[in-house]
């Protein structure tokens, strides 16, 4: 102990002159560039203790995406000006770099693309649920998934309307009756119901199989497990999801979520997953198949990937796109439509219109749905207003910049060191972009 004593002074002094030496060697490299400070937000809060808070508590009430509007309309305020791009420190003291300037995202996303990755602690915060997949992965393996999973929503692997029909069916089933016939439903949580509809849309599309999660009595059996069984799968899914979204905000530290209880709930899910992928490679499910039967993802795939545990990763990172995603844009447009009632009649109107009521249907085709406008464009403004993926990261894999944001005027290019983060959210990225094409837009109408 007095050893270790002894020696915390030597350690803290390496620490001081290491970063020392790396501020110097930074800025150094930055001025060269033509690169200018960025704006730091709150420097006192040097180790993020604060700003970690504000993104807890922001998850924990459902509104995390105003804890960056707050932040950016703080900054604004401090400089003046519409401050775009701006420095946070995060724990344990990183610093992070947060920007909604379209320019800057176009070159993380397009332009300087082999500058960034997903970041580490993200690949390992997803890697325990889902595997490596597309959501947790760079480099080769994120191009190999992208290249395996990419045809598997080919517009006519997507066209069974019949598997859709059936899970809106027990979705409508799964509705409180209303006390009077003719009457509204009473007031309830619609989110669980569209979590559990779109999960067992995504598992029949997987494995060939729904977990029919919606009702508990239902007589719908799996070759492989009981009900009570896939509940238990659905309830450790959708837990372990939310541990795993909760555990991106502790940055590199986000294996301190990663509870016993957790583990078991990924280990349940890996078990249940890992049953159709076996039974696949034991039948040697990989044969082509009649081309009336029903699509398969897991049918499809196991001919490219003989590893069980790769088959497994691709096929959870899917569950993970086909579900949640799907269920939060489906709310999101519910509960709009619920605020907009002249636009609920609206749409209502179209609908009835191209496709018929329950009593006096119409054919309902993928080409229908796709050319109906008016739900287009709703589904559009609600995926505007609330992006499925609110936030993303991406990391430097080098010494890079980004086009602008340094400077007091945000004019001059900003030095992102390798390993630093840069963060943005997608729906203050939007309206940045939307108001550069207006305020274009009026220049233009102005000067005809």
């Amino acid at each position: 102990m007095g050893l270790l004593l002894s020696l915390l002074p030597a350690v803290a002094a390496f620490f001081i002159i290491y970063c020392v030496i790396r501020h110097v060697r930074q800025s150094a490299k930055a001025k060269s560039l033509g690169c200018r400070p960025t704006p730091l937000f709150r420097p006192w809060d040097v180790l993020g203790v604060q700003n970690f808070k504000i993104e807890l508590n922001g998850m924990k009430t459902n509104r995390l995406s105003y804890a960056f509007s707050d932040r950016k309309n703080e900054m604004s305020a401090k400089m003046g000006r519409d401050c775009k791009t701006f420095r946070i420190y995060y724990p344990p003291g990183e610093t992070w770099f947060y920007t909604f300037d379209p320019k800057n995202l176009q070159a993380v996303l397009a332009t300087q693309f082999q500058d960034f990755q997903q970041p580490a602690y993200r690949v390992g915060a997803f890697e325990a649920l889902l595997g490596l997949g597309i959501f947790s992965a760079n480099g080769a393996k994120w191009e190999h998934s992208r290249a395996l999973l990419r045809p598997q929503f080919m517009r006519e692997q997507i066209a069974d309307l019949g598997l859709f029909e059936k899970h809106v069916k027990d979705l409508l089933d799964a509705l409180p009756a209303a006390e009077e016939p003719g009457d509204w439903t009473p007031t309830f949580n619609m989110q669980p119901l569209l979590e559990r509809f779109t999960m067992d849309i995504a598992t029949e599309f997987l494995f060939g199989e729904s977990v029919h999660s919606q009702k508990d009595d239902s007589t719908d059996t799996s070759t492989l497990f009981s009900k009570k069984e896939m509940k238990q799968f659905v309830e450790a899914f959708f837990a372990a999801e939310k541990t795993t979204a909760k555990s991106l905000l502790y940055g590199d530290l986000f294996w301190l979520t990663h509870n016993r209880k957790f583990k078991e709930q990924c280990k349940a899910v890996h078990s249940f997953v890992d049953t159709y992928v076996q039974r696949h490679l034991r039948d040697g499910s990989s044969e082509k198949k009649p081309e009336t039967e029903k699509y398969v993802v897991l049918d499809a795939i196991v001919a490219d990937v003989e590893d069980p545990h790769e088959l497994r990763s691709q096929l959870l990172n899917i569950l993970l796109a086909g579900s949640d995603t799907i269920s939060g844009t489906l709310g999101f447009l519910l509960a709009s439509l619920a605020q907009y009632p002249h636009i609920f009649k609206k749409l209502r109107k179209v609908i009835l219109d191209d496709f018929g009521s329950f009593d006096r249907p119409k054919q309902i085709t993928l080409s229908g749905l796709k050319n109906c406008s008016y739900l287009q464009w709703c589904l559009n403004e609600v995926l505007r207003v609330y992006p499925a993926v609110p936030v993303n990261f991406r990391e430097a894999v080098r010494d890079t910049t980004l086009p602008v944001g340094g400077g007091s005027d945000g004019a001059s290019p900003v030095f992102i060191p390798k390993g630093h983060l840069v963060a943005w959210e997608v729906r203050l990225y939007v309206v940045s972009q939307l108001l550069c094409l207006w305020l274009l837009l009026s220049a233009n109408i102005s000067s005809a």
